[in-house]
């Protein structure tokens, strides 16, 4: 699957409302620009997300796991998702957004973590919570 592709299977007439339509061609145009001006590794990794999608997904589900993989498209559907004029099964798509696991590390975390806080950890007697062990 290439860009062109992708963006041809977003029919935003599913997710804008009727009462937004002349703002369909915009939205449409502005993910092919977003996508197309990430890095090649990027895009790629989308799309291979998007392809493992099954052949007939809903353009809400495919815009979902976009924003998912974009952290600024995951905050903007964030807001949408409270929007009450979206379409009733979008706005729930979107709220799916609020809830996901994490990818990161829990040691990783912990590390940072605990480098940002320096000194402050046994100044205060910090005990740090970390995948529901305290650390």
């Amino acid at each position: 699957m290439d860009l062109s592709a992708f963006t041809s299977l977003l029919d935003v007439s599913e997710i804008v409302p009727e009462r937004y339509a002349g703002f369909r061609p915009a939205v449409h145009d502005a993910a092919f620009y977003f996508l197309e001006h990430l890095s090649a590794p990027r895009q790629n990794e989308i799309l291979v997300a998007q392809a493992a999608l099954p052949a007939d997904a809903p353009t809400a589900q495919r815009v979902v796991a976009l924003m998912h993989a974009c952290p600024t498209l995951h905050k903007l559907g964030q807001v949408i998702a409270r929007h009450e004029a979206m379409d009733p099964a979008f706005r729930l798509r979107l709220q799916q957004l609020e809830m996901f696991d994490t990818t990161l590390d829990p040691a990783v975390l912990r590390e940072i973590t605990l480098r940002e806080l320096g000194d402050a950890v046994e100044k205060y007697d910090i005990e740090l919570e970390i995948a529901g062990t305290l650390e």
